[in-house]
């Protein structure tokens, strides 16, 4: 199927589940974020506009609610060229939202979306929502929101450089356009010099994408359209780098709900690189369907050739914030086959609400209840009964191929003595200290040092574990990679895991793990109070020389 006919289904997905919602409040399907309103409004829309689109409703009718929905959430904008907000948009639009404050996120992302959609239907829009958004433009044009110079090179900058570009274009401001573009080159030369310091914050790569993507699409100019082309590469090969049918593989430097334990954002993906199932539901629908670049064979190849297992080993050089951060690098490790994949961050950090995901091990996304991640963590800030996120900073982790260990310490000192593990839906067989399961297309074993409790979910099997020092090691087998180890079936595979060598020492104020795989590499993972932290594969020290941007 091509990239556009799933861009369609997109689209048709998107503007279904619009003629679902009633509206909540007024004139709005949405109060708790008034960019889904604009969201859901625009694919309903342009649905209505495309003949190759079929829609339950009658596409008339659909065309004026949609119509209907961005008229009342447009007219919210504050447009007091006196106010510091003028331009922006509220967020939150409960209870009142005629009431509601000025916020600074919608505009960022919707001001360049806006512009996209208006470009696409302005000869059919009704006059009165055309007059709103040009309106509304022109605010954004003359607001100070597009007085930003690079400082950090993130999300939220990057957004704001491809406003410049598009509003400058528009609006024939040369100036702006000149200052966009140069803010653009000099975003996209950090990103190559220095890595993508938002690894695995796939909300926020989105944002990077689409916005990128809206820019390109709108510039007629060869010269910035092939910058802009080039910074989209570069984002879309760090994607396909990290991916697995659908999954994020590793470390994120942010994790939401819909990222961890199961990869439910699949919508940009689906439409890329068309390698998993047909996503049946949204969770954040934002500018999804209106990707217009498909990436070159070579990105699409390297996300979804995975016949020959790789090692990917990325470096991010930390540029800022260096006062909170003890490391100049960060590593990013990923163990990729076609059947799964491990990795994560060997260093930990503070990252934006303590969202850090450390590591895990990933399944292709299915249409299914399960979810699709494996991983375990002591809980740390922000941690509530039930999360799946808040990471503590006590571990220490190492990964070699189809394994990865961790150690948790001194948790007798900490608000939670315990670690939490969130594993797939599968029945998980007892073996001495591990437990195994039968999934799909892999085996797996899970060594836990300390006695455990195993609960069974709607949609995953949660683990608990409490005690001052723990150690966990996750190994996994494709089973036509079992094969080789004469392992046909799951009832050789435990037998395999009854004969594993597992070695765990441990005194006051240390604890350390010697494991031998099945491949027979022999792993090891130490670490005392004193913050002497060894890590060792094969008798050799963990060293990073191997890793590049």
């Amino acid at each position: 199927m091509s990239f556009e006919k799933r861009q369609m289904q997109v689209i048709q997905l998107a503007a279904e589940k619009a003629l679902e919602l009633p509206p909540i409040k007024n004139n709005y399907w949405f109060l708790d974020d008034i960019r889904d309103n604009f969201y859901y409004a625009m694919h309903l829309y342009t649905a209505s506009q495309d003949n190759r689109i079929s829609l339950t409703a009658d596409k008339k009718i659909a065309k004026e609610r949609a119509e209907d929905i961005l008229f009342h959430s447009i007219k919210l904008q504050d447009q007091n060229e006196h106010s510091e907000y003028f331009g922006h948009w509220p967020l939150n639009l409960d209870p009142n939202p005629e009431l509601a404050e000025p916020n600074t996120l919608p505009v960022e992302f919707f001001g360049g979306l806006l512009l996209h959609f208006y470009n696409k239907h302005s000869d059919s829009l009704s006059s009165n929502l055309l007059t709103e958004m040009e309106t509304a433009m022109f605010s954004i044009y003359k607001s100070d929101l597009l007085n930003q110079n690079p400082e950090q090179f993130i999300h939220h900058e990057t957004k704001i450089f491809v406003l410049q570009l598009m509003y400058g274009k528009h609006f024939n401001d040369t100036a702006m356009l000149c200052t966009g573009y140069s803010n653009i080159k000099a975003v996209l030369s950090h990103s190559k010099e220095n890595g993508l310091r938002e690894y695995g914050s796939l909300p926020w790569l989105w944002h990077w994408i689409q916005s990128v993507d809206f820019a390109r699409n709108h510039m007629t100019d060869e010269t910035i359209k092939q910058t802009l082309t080039e910074l989209l590469d570069f984002l879309w090969k760090e994607r396909a780098t990290f991916y697995l049918k659908g999954a994020w593989i590793g470390s994120h430097s942010r994790s939401l709900p819909h990222d961890i334990p199961k990869y439910s954002n699949t919508l940009n993906d689906y439409i890329q690189f068309g390698d998993l199932p047909k996503p049946n539901i949204i969770t954040r629908l934002e500018g999804a369907g209106f990707i217009s670049y498909q990436a070159p064979d070579s990105i699409r190849q390297l996300s979804i050739d995975h016949s020959i297992p790789i090692e990917v080993k990325k470096k991010v050089n930390v540029c800022f914030e260096e006062s909170e951060n003890p490391f100049d690098a960060l590593h990013h490790y990923a163990y990729i086959t076609d059947s799964y994949a491990v990795g994560g961050l060997w260093e930990r950090t503070n990252e934006y609400l303590n969202e850090q995901h450390r590591w895990g091990v990933s399944l292709p996304v299915q249409n299914n209840l399960s979810i699709n991640q494996l991983y375990f963590f002591h809980p740390g800030e922000g941690y509530q009964e039930g999360d799946a996120r808040h990471q503590s900073p006590n571990s220490q982790v190492i990964y070699h191929k189809n394994v990865v260990g961790s150690l948790y310490h001194q948790l007798n000192e900490t608000n939670y003595p315990f670690i939490i593990g969130f594993l797939p839906k599968a029945k998980w067989v007892r073996i001495k200290k591990n437990i195994c399961a039968d999934i799909e297309d892999v085996y797996i074993s899970i060594y836990l040092h300390q006695p455990y409790s195993i609960t069974d979910k709607d949609d995953l099997i949660f683990v608990k574990s409490y005690g001052n020092q723990h150690a966990v090691v996750v190994e996994i087998l494709a089973k036509k990679e079992a094969e080789n180890f004469s392992i046909m079936n799951f009832n050789q595979f435990q037998n395999h895991i009854k004969a594993q060598e597992t070695v765990v020492e441990t005194s006051d104020d240390s604890i350390s793990i010697m494991y031998k795989s099945l491949h027979e590499d022999i792993i090891k993972l130490a670490y005392s109070k004193s913050r002497k932290l060894e890590q060792i594969i094969n008798g050799h020290s963990v060293r990073f020389t191997d890793y590049t941007i």
